[in-house]
């Protein structure tokens, strides 16, 4: 398991980055730069986030829900599950075609009967080298 780094770790981390990439111009830059904070638990703490964010943006795939703010080019999210955080509302029904998968049917065919015989030799070179 990760070690939860600390503040002044993380402020640290970003600087030793920052120093690295101005004192070596040349460097293939990285095509996104994303921080995820992973540890936000429930819509309260991500609320709280959020405000502590102040302007940002908001989006949801499938799985999670994302606050996010963009520093630059550097964009810091908090996310967490999408259940945890979003209300579930049926707003209606709707018929769609799904694939049922069809019983089994039984077929015969042959197939190979084997035995496996090693050769003595095998035996008598293990018991020779005891």
């Amino acid at each position: 398991m990760l070690k939860q780094m600390t503040n002044s770790e993380l402020v640290s981390g970003l600087r030793e980055l920052a120093d690295w990439y101005e004192n070596h111009a040349d460097a293939p830059l990285p095509v996104e730069v994303q921080v995820k904070v992973s540890t936000i638990s429930g819509k309260g703490e991500l609320a709280a986030f959020a405000r502590m964010l102040g302007t940002c943006t908001k989006d949801s795939n499938e799985i999670f829900f994302y606050v996010r703010r963009a520093f630059g080019p550097v964009v810091l999210s908090g996310f967490d599950y999408r259940e945890s955080v979003c209300e579930r509302v049926v707003t209606g029904k709707r018929t769609v075609e799904v694939d049922v998968p069809v019983g089994y049917r039984k077929e015969t065919r042959e197939e190979e009967v084997v035995e496996w015989h090693c050769p003595e030799t095998l035996l008598a070179e293990a018991a020779e080298q005891k």
